[in-house]
């Protein structure tokens, strides 16, 4: 199990490494957009376009990296002085939601693709079709929930076994120390 947790975590960082590009795309997109703009007084069409969709690939596809870093915002007043065993208990009750989430996330995400895809839309300036974006709502739900199964299974983990008190003595799945 642990091999599959491994190459879950693989994909999600090569992910992370394929978007780390796009902020710096789009910063020369934009200066480009802006430059032609405003001293050659020929703005693009393309530019805003290509900035939303690089958008849309950074926040959909790096969902899954941010997850196994924990880097989403997380309310802890409270959590951060629990010990280990009842930090993987809460999580494991709070991932109900996140699965719910994520479920409706693939699913919808699963029709308007299709739909995109079975009525042939396009974008507006760059006339692309539309399904090629509207696919990375359910690639990114799915991306995103695989790695919370990683960490539902090592929250179950440690739940059942216990772990440390403190966020340096916890375990992983095979009772590695972090």
């Amino acid at each position: 199990m642990q091999k599959l947790f491994t190459i879950i975590g693989d994909i999600n960082e090569s992910m992370a490494k394929i978007i780390s590009a796009g902020p710096f795309v789009m910063a020369v997109v934009v200066t480009y957009d802006v430059v032609v703009r405003y001293v050659f007084n020929a703005p693009t069409e393309f530019a805003l376009e290509v900035s939303e969709f690089l958008l849309l690939i950074i926040s959909w596809l790096g969902g899954g990296y941010v997850l196994k870093h924990k880097g989403h915002v997380n309310v802890d007043i409270l959590y951060r002085i629990f010990p280990a065993r009842t930090k993987a208990i809460t999580n494991m009750i709070t991932s109900i939601l996140f699965f719910s989430f994520c479920g409706v996330l693939l699913w919808k995400g699963c029709e308007v693709s299709l739909y995109s895809f079975q009525s042939h839309q396009a974008t507006q300036i760059m006339k692309l079709p539309l399904f090629l974006f509207n696919i990375l709502i359910p690639l990114g739900a799915f991306l995103i929930m695989i790695q919370g199964i990683v960490q539902f299974v090592q929250n179950l983990m440690t739940a059942i076994h216990g772990g440390g008190e403190s966020q340096e003595e916890e375990a992983d799945t095979l009772g590695i120390k972090k």
